[in-house]
């Protein structure tokens, strides 16, 4: 019964995270997808610029 309260169930989960070290992998995946945003954006910012000195060289 205390298990369904809300201030005791996200104990026990940071005690399961923690004790089996799941935690760390969840942090490694978010950090790895950050990266991966981060990465795209910017690959998406040089295409960008090359794209825009393509125009102006056009006018």
């Amino acid at each position: 019964m205390l298990l369904n309260t809300p201030t005791q169930l996200p104990n026990v989960q940071n005690k399961i995270l923690f004790q089996s070290e799941k935690i760390y992998t969840v942090l490694i995946v978010i950090l790895l997808i950050w990266i991966g945003i981060i990465i795209q954006l910017l690959l998406i910012e040089r295409k960008l610029k090359k794209i825009e000195q393509k125009y102006q060289e056009k006018r």
